[in-house]
């Protein structure tokens, strides 16, 4: 197998079924086809080989139809959403077609298995869901330790974590796995210095999207730091490259990082995500609760998770972050900045025809980390209607379904609008053959969007930096 190939192994069962699978994916290549993601991300399927309530897989076939993509991609064992796989297992009458779908969004994160025959599908597994979350500290890290605060890549089995208890325990062992090129969901979470209070982080925090924080509200509670980001103290960032370390202890408890309570390594199934000498990936086994040996209370929604956001976005404004409703929209055309004319709910961009590339650019924000809402996606502006016309000839409305790069919900929803995540790439095919200038108008609504502005002090080290 060349040196770029990585095989990943997946075990499934529930309704009576089991699925056993070898995955082998090209982590040399990064144009996909087809990809759910609008940068290309993730990596290409070249085999798939196992079993199926003991028949042979005997075939991958990659075709489109499915919710706009049937390959499986994935980066660091994780699928992407809305992607998957097609086979077929036995022979002549024992011949089944099966479609292999991993789905992202409203509370049903998982596989199901169905069956593509007389065009009927019908879920074979839906109780044997198989998910990832990856509960790691970035290198660099510094943990609490008898000698002291330790860089979590330099920690030793057998060392003496210090928990927050003030207990002394033991370190039973440590994964680490270096994740190149991270797809948006594997990206680290920064928490700035001070997010959660003085000294909580002492410094700048990098997590995994899916690490839990203990924090205090009426009760010591678990809460995963993606469901807490607020676009200001706790937001994602793009990295190149991300090294994830995690360090398990006889049993669940809440280390200390850079001052910070979060967890413990905790064995959900997921250990194998670390390298295959680990086993195989398990699924989630629906009737039993992943959470139920937690050292607190697991939660990532609800009244409790609501409160934990609101003291965040007042801590954030307690240390000079403030709000602005103007979002910074503009047009990159060719790499040069246009500014629109704005007239209410209407803003035109005018850029000459013989542009080779252009895309809409704003500010972003995430919903959630304004108040209560379930909304933890990153938005930028509202499209509510797009027209583009050279004044003569060429005069088009572009309908918003056909935009790659806008968030699907609305469409799922069946919503006339679309929401893009701060940057949306129009295709040059939409002024071809055009001449002179181009225009292109756009309704938004810009009454339901806003920003968050950084104070002095951050946006000194991030020019410093």
């Amino acid at each position: 197998m060349p040196d770029t190939y990585q095989s990943y192994d997946i075990t499934l069962s529930g309704g009576g079924n089991t699925l056993d699978l070898t995955i082998t994916v090209d982590l040399s290549q990064t144009d996909k086809i087809d990809t759910v993601w609008s940068d290309n991300s993730g990596h290409p399927v070249t085999a798939v080989s196992g079993t199926f309530n003991g028949l042979a897989i005997t075939g991958l076939i990659a075709t489109n139809g499915y919710l706009g993509n049937d390959n499986l991609y994935v980066a660091g064992a994780q699928p992407l959403d809305y992607s998957g796989i097609s086979f077929t297992t036995g022979t002549g009458a024992s011949k089944v077609d099966y479609n292999l779908f991993y789905h992202v969004g409203n509370g049903d994160n998982g596989w199901t298995l169905d069956t593509g025959n007389a065009g009927k599908p019908s879920h074979l597994i839906s109780n044997g869901t198989f998910s990832i979350t990856t509960v790691c500290f970035v290198t660099g890290t510094l943990i609490e330790t008898t000698r002291g605060q330790i860089a979590v890549e330099d920690l030793a089995i057998g060392d003496l974590a210090v928990t927050a208890s003030g207990a002394a325990r033991p370190i039973t062992w440590i994964g680490q796995r270096t994740i190149r090129a991270p797809m948006p969901a594997e990206q680290p979470v920064r928490v700035m210095a001070g997010a959660f209070g003085e000294g909580l982080p002492r410094r700048d925090l990098f997590l995994s999207p899916g690490h839990a924080v203990c924090v205090s509200v009426m009760d010591e509670v678990f809460a995963p730091i993606d469901h807490l980001i607020n676009g200001a103290t706790i937001a994602q960032v793009e990295v190149p490259e991300v090294t994830y370390w995690h360090v398990e202890l006889e049993s669940h408890d809440v280390l200390l990082a850079e001052g910070l309570p979060a967890e413990s390594y905790m064995d959900c199934g997921n250990r194998a995500w670390f390298g295959r000498e680990h086993g195989r990936l398990q699924a989630v086994d629906a009737e039993r609760d992943p959470t139920a040996n937690y050292a607190r209370p697991f939660v990532d929604r609800g009244p409790v998770v609501d409160a934990i956001r609101q003291r965040l976005t007042a801590r954030a404004e307690f240390l000079g972050w403030t709000r602005t409703a103007d979002m910074d929209l503009h047009l990159l055309v060719d790499g040069r900045r246009f500014e629109p004319e704005i007239d209410g709910d209407l803003a035109r961009f005018i850029f000459p025809a013989e542009a080779k590339t252009a895309a809409l650019v704003s500010k972003t924000f995430v919903p959630a980390g304004r108040g209560p809402s379930g909304d933890r996606r990153t938005l930028g502006v509202r499209l509510d209607a797009l027209r583009i016309s050279d004044g003569m000839r060429l005069s088009r409305d572009v309908p918003l379904q056909s935009l790659d790069g806008v968030h699907p919900e609305e469409a799922a929803a069946r919503q006339p609008w679309r929401w893009i995540d701060g940057r949306l790439e129009l295709p040059a095919e939409l002024w071809a053959g055009a001449n002179s200038q181009m225009f292109l108008t756009l309704a938004h609504k810009p009454q339901v969007v806003w920003a968050w502005v950084a104070p002095q002090s951050v946006t000194s080290v991030r020019r410093a930096a």
